[in-house]
C-alpha cells in the first residue's frame, strides 16, 4: 500500500496551514483568561486550539508527503468551507485566507456581500437571545483546496489498486 502522494506544491501548502495555525494559537493563547479555565469562551477557544493543533500535526505530515497529513488536511479544508449563523448561533472558520460569498437574511431584509480577509479570524457565537440573523455561506478558498486534496487523495489511492 502507497503511504506517499505526489503533490509538487506540498511544501508551499504545509507552510500555509501551519504558518497562519502557529500565528492562531498564538492570538488565542493571548486570548485565553487563565483564571477562569472553565468559562464558555474558553471552552470554545481550547476547542479551536485543539482544531488548530491538529492542523499543525497535519501540515507536518503533508510536508512529508504522507497519506494520513493529506487525509487531516482535506477534513480541515472541509471544517472552513461553510459560514453559517442561525439565529442562536455564528460559525465563521478562518484559519488563513477567506474568500467568500455571504448571505443573511432577517424578516426585514436581506444582505450579501463579498467576504475577504487575511490572517486567523475563526468566530463561534452563541446567542441565547435568538436575535441574529440566519446567514449562509462559503469560503471559495477552502473549497479549491477541498476539492484539490479529494483528488491528489484519489489519484493515490487508484495507483494503490494499479
Amino acid at each position: 500500500m502507497i503511504q506517499n502522494f505526489n503533490d509538487p506544491k506540498h511544501k508551499f501548502i504545509a507552510l500555509y496551514y501551519s504558518g497562519f495555525s502557529v500565528f492562531a494559537v498564538l492570538m488565542i493563547f493571548y486570548l485565553i483568561g487563565f483564571f477562569n479555565l472553565f468559562s464558555l469562551s474558553n471552552i470554545i477557544y481550547i476547542i479551536l486550539l485543539i482544531q488548530l493543533a491538529i492542523t499543525i500535526y497535519g501540515s507536518y505530515l503533508y510536508w512529508n508527503q504522507s497519506i494520513r497529513g493529506l487525509k487531516i488536511l482535506k477534513w480541515i479544508s472541509f471544517s472552513l468551507i461553510f459560514l453559517i449563523c442561525t439565529p442562536y448561533f455564528l460559525y465563521i472558520p478562518n484559519i488563513a485566507l477567506i474568500f467568500g460569498f455571504y448571505i443573511e437574511t432577517t424578516p426585514d431584509s436581506f444582505f450579501y456581500l463579498l467576504k475577504a480577509h487575511i490572517g486567523y479570524n475563526t468566530s463561534i457565537t452563541f446567542n441565547t437571545g435568538g436575535t441574529m440573523p440566519w446567514g449562509v455561506g462559503l469560503n471559495f478558498i477552502e473549497l479549491i483546496m477541498f476539492i484539490r486534496f479529494r483528488k491528489i487523495l484519489k489519484e493515490t489511492l487508484q495507483q494503490t489498486l494499479r
